[in-house]
């Protein structure tokens, strides 16, 4: 299996007291020297890029702008006038704070990659030629002194001449020996002829501090050796973040026993689904005493059927069912891509403990005692109309299905009993949906991880990266909502740091992060995150086609059952025609319906007599070489 699959090592500690963190936010000022502070007096001026995704166009040709009515012209200047403003308000605090200037890139998203990519890109060949040219010039002079030739000006002219193509590069290539020499900051004199430090100007293509968005991508630039690694300064100078950010979202951008290699922004993870039971009929019909053992659909069955047949004003159940926390392993063998959503006859239900790394079996869910019951609970259901997709609000109803945040406590939880069916998951969109690295050519990746740092920890400094300048681009009254005064500085909240320090965008309720902060507490990490079959190591294609044969007869024998009763009949049917498609099949004899379970087996356990080895792993072995490489599950041959 290949070691470039991304592979989201460690067991998550998703109970990180983030309470701390909060504390921490609240004493900013107390820890000014812990966030950062410049306490260095031989520190330099540096000038640093930082490239951020907007929602407002703000690269504009003079070309552009000159074809545009007066109107809309008026609209784009004001635009850019906007950020250039926002853009002076950090550099206030970044020179102030850490001798650091900022060249900001607002990009919106369509351009976004295109541009950050071309730089490195450039870049990149850059450093290449340059590479070569200082190799070739410490040769060329090794050569010129064992022939004597001592006079080093007049080899590197003789170097250069005879090397064109190298000319650029004489101010920066360096002889065997020499060495670079640091020189003293400058002053100038500002507009009102005070001296103030002069930072030096950007070098061409120069990218410092990028924003990355998606797991794809970021181990695209892991892969292509485009981000800086960042563990040394995650744990030093910058190892505040670990008091700011979840542990899940740090852990997550751990690659493959390598390293970190870009800081995630905090968001809020997954989403409850609730099972809302109604108090004052639970009481009325002496269900209220057993809530502890409610844990499923199945569990309210008894009580659906009172409320059908006493109360014909009350909707038995408002929304609709569906299976929770089931996996199933449908995998397209052309592509090798898998959909955990869509049905297969193999998967597996997972506990609400389950995290990342927690082995999912490959089994056959039509002999799963949890998958089953739900099946059937689920046409009860639906054959006694106890679901009512069409409902009002207003309407009064027994028990209600729910997805949403922890919020919906506020809205619900004074009229009825919270039931979670299934708790938040972290996913991957949301762990790797939005990370600040730092480029592989960076100027500073220390002095990069000061800014990314501090944006990550400082509630004013992330406030003006979002929102803009206060009361110019908005303003927020008493209760801490936040207005905007205009929409010439947009930017979205999920892109430029962490959420729970920024304030909740407009619209949003104040005490948004609070719940938000609750719900991170009690989430899980879904199981395979970061997991990924390769069509570089190939997998049993023939078993996934067997198994999605098989599959296919099945959701259609489902699908004709009308009633409970004839599903329950359905499942000990197969109960009794799968029975023998346990991992311990000897028979020299097996069929191939006996055999593909079989076969999902590990390749040092597939040496049972009288069926042949498969000459290609099958999908588990290769999960299950993914669980050991990272350090899941630990298997002794």
């Amino acid at each position: 299996m290949k070691k470039k699959l991304l592979c989201l090592f460690l067991c998550f500690a998703l109970l990180l007291s983030f309470s701390a963190c909060l504390t921490s936010c609240n004493k900013e000022e107390e820890d000014e020297e812990e966030l950062g502070a410049d306490t260095e007096a031989d520190r330099s001026t540096m000038t640093l890029s930082m490239y951020v995704v907007t929602e407002n166009k703000v690269n504009y040709t003079a070309e552009e702008l000159a074809a545009m009515s007066e109107a809309d012209r008026a609209k784009a200047e004001a635009v850019i006038a906007a950020y250039d403003a926002v853009e002076d308000e950090i550099n206030k605090i970044t020179k102030s704070k850490f001798k650091t200037q900022l060249e900001m890139f607002y990009l919106t998203e369509d351009e976004y990659y295109a541009t950050v990519e071309g730089a490195i890109v450039a870049t990149e060949e850059k450093a290449q030629l340059a590479e070569a040219a200082a190799k070739a010039l410490k040769k060329y002079v090794r050569e010129q002194k064992q022939a004597g030739n001592t006079d080093t000006e007049m080899v590197h002219s003789q170097f250069y001449a005879m090397n064109p193509q190298y000319a650029k590069y004489q101010e920066t290539t360096l002889a065997e020996g020499e060495e670079t020499t640091t020189t003293a900051d400058e002053t100038v004199l500002n507009e009102l002829g005070v001296a103030e430090l002069k930072y030096p100007d950007l070098v061409p293509n120069q990218v410092d501090i990028l924003w990355l968005g998606g797991l794809d991508k970021y181990t695209e630039y892991v892969e292509k050796e485009w981000l800086s690694q960042l563990d040394e300064e995650l744990n030093g100078a910058s190892k505040k973040l670990k008091d700011f950010i979840y542990d899940a979202f740090l852990s997550s951008a751990k690659t493959l026993g390598d390293g970190t290699y870009a800081i995630p922004n905090n968001d809020i993870m997954g989403e409850y689904t609730y099972l809302l039971l109604n108090k004052e009929l639970l009481k009325k019909y002496y269900y209220d005493a057993k809530l502890a053992d409610i844990k499923t659909l199945a569990d309210i069955e008894d009580f659906m059927a009172d409320i059908a047949k006493y109360e014909k004003n009350v909707i038995p159940c408002a929304g609709k069912g569906e299976l929770y926390n089931v996996h199933y392993w449908t995998i397209d063998p052309d592509t090798y891509a898998y959909d955990a959503d869509k049905f297969q006859i193999v998967g597996q239900v997972y506990t609400t403990g389950a995290t990342l790394g927690t082995n999912m079996i490959f089994g056959n869910l039509l002999r799963n005692e949890n998958y089953v019951n739900q099946v059937i609970t689920l046409k009860k259901f639906e054959e006694n109309n106890y679901f009512v997709e069409n409902f009002k609000e207003t309407d009064t109803y027994a028990a209600r299905i729910i997805t949403g945040g922890a919020e919906l406590e506020k809205i619900y939880g004074e009229d009825y009993e919270m039931v979670v069916l299934e708790k938040p998951m972290a996913s991957e969109e949301t762990l790797f949906g939005s990370m600040f690295g730092v480029g592989a050519y960076t100027a500073s990746i220390a002095r990069s991880m000061e800014i990314i740092t501090f944006l990550n920890t400082n509630s004013d400094f992330r406030n003006l990266l979002q929102y803009g300048i206060k009361d110019i681009n908005y303003r927020v009254d008493e209760k801490g909502e936040l207005t905007r005064e205009n929409k010439n500085y947009m930017m979205d909240l999920r892109k430029t740091g962490n959420i729970f320090i920024a304030y909740p965008e407009e619209e949003m309720d104040a005490d948004a992060w609070t719940w938000g902060i609750k719900q991170n507490l009690d989430a899980g990490v879904y199981p395979t995150v970061g997991f990924r079959f390769d069509k570089n190591d190939p997998i049993d294609e023939d078993l996934i086609r067997i198994i999605a044969g098989y599959t296919a007869e099945v959701e259609a024998a489902i699908a004709a059952c009308t009633t409970s009763e004839q599903l329950s009949a359905l499942f000990k049917q197969y109960d009794l025609e799968y029975r023998a498609t346990n991992n311990q099949i000897k028979r020299a004899d097996a069929t191939a319906k006996q055999k593909y379970l079989f076969r999902m087996m590990r390749p040092d356990e597939q040496d049972l007599a009288g069926i042949e080895k498969p000459t290609v792993q099958s999908p588990f072995a290769y999960y299950y070489a993914w669980l050991e490489e990272g350090g899941f599950i630990e298997y002794a041959s």
